[in-house]
């Protein structure tokens, strides 16, 4: 059973930046944590969320 990687529904505390924002640029084509950044501004200040960006990117490439 698959299950989305992160529970909380902000994904970027530093930029508020909720995590079906960033599902959404993986889903439009968004294939890095960089390009996801450029999109979404998530992962751009103190940059611990970069991991669940990545998580969420991995999520998306198997079949999520």
């Amino acid at each position: 059973e698959w299950a989305f990687p992160y529970a909380d529904l902000e994904l970027c505390h530093c930029r508020a930046v909720p995590a079906a924002k960033v599902d959404l640029a993986i889903l439009r084509g968004a294939k890095t944590s960089a390009r996801v950044s450029a999109l979404t501004s998530a992962g751009t200040s103190c940059g611990t969320c970069k991991p669940d960006i990545e998580a969420v990117i991995l999520y998306r490439r198997v079949g999520g």
